[in-house]
């Protein structure tokens, strides 16, 4: 919404340019050149406001889907205070956050329990000869012929194997055996994706914060020339165009370096949840 402000900002500051330029090439006081290159500039400004206004409009729909609630639904967003944030430089390294990624990912530990699951299942179709071994003890309370003892006691040790299903047994060796790798297949395929998906999102912090202080710098510099070009305007040795084009400076300075922050937090909140963070702690944590 942000982005959306900061656009119409823009438009309305290349409309008074236009309408400036338009009254001095009518008072013969400014070339035909000035008006051209204020339409261009105003036409990129209403451009500028389409798109934000379009990415917003998306960017709500699909956060109405992800909660669940019917199309058209109001939502109201409230803005991060980012004036007062301070977006600090990665200081993880690439081991780290792997260690952290296969320790904590729900999905890795899923697919680690289903193939030791599957290897005991896997085990459990081998023929293999059983060996049970039974015991028994009983009381009478009474005699009989020239024996007096109450008491009896057996043991029996029994080993069995089964010799006619060996083709059976060997077919269901065989598709738990196809089971077990393929399951070890999805496994390893699943954890180069998390590793893959742990360095990109390493990287896109790394190239947010870089935008960040590009973008930071920048944006004083326009502040400072709006600065001097509000104190010249009103001493008489800027005009009212140059003003203009310093405001104008500033409000896409400021659409860059907002660009850049929220790329930073999306960056940042990918990335805790590459390495098996909970949403919660996502939102809960400061940057």
């Amino acid at each position: 919404m942000e982005l959306v402000e900061i656009a119409q900002g823009s438009v309305d500051t290349s409309e008074e340019r236009l309408r400036i330029s338009n009254v001095r090439f009518d008072a013969g006081d400014a070339a035909r050149f000035d008006v051209l290159r204020s339409e261009v500039s105003l036409a990129t400004a209403q451009e500028g406001l389409i798109q934000a206004e379009t990415t917003a409009e998306l960017a709500l729909s699909a956060l109405t889907q992800k909660l669940g609630l019917d199309p058209g639904t109001a939502i109201v967003i409230t803005p991060p205070d980012i004036e007062d944030s301070v977006f600090n430089p990665p200081n993880f390294n690439t081991w780290d956050a792997s260690s952290l990624a296969m320790a904590n990912r729900k999905d890795l530990l899923a697919l680690v329990a289903a193939v030791n699951l599957l290897d005991r299942t896997a085990d459990m179709q081998h023929n293999r000869p059983k060996l049970i071994l039974q015991g028994n003890f009983s009381y009478a309370d009474r005699t009989s012929g020239f024996s007096s003892n109450r008491e009896s006691w057996s043991v029996f040790l029994n080993l069995s194997y089964n010799l006619f299903n060996g083709g059976r047994t060997d077919s269901a060796v065989d598709q738990a055996d196809a089971n077990r790798n393929a399951l070890n297949a999805k496994l390893e395929e699943t954890r180069s994706l998390v590793l893959l998906e742990v360095e990109s999102t390493m990287m896109e912090i790394a190239n947010a914060f870089q935008r960040i202080e590009v973008t930071s710098a920048t944006l004083a510099s326009a502040q400072e020339a709006l600065r001097m070009a509000e104190l010249g305007y009103s001493e008489g040795v800027v005009t009212y165009i140059d003003y203009l084009d310093s405001d104008l400076g500033l409000r896409q300075a400021e659409t860059l370096n907002l660009q850049a922050v929220y790329a930073y937090m999306i960056a940042d909140a990918k990335f805790r949840a590459a390495i098996g963070q909970s949403v919660e702690s996502i939102f809960d944590e400061d940057l």
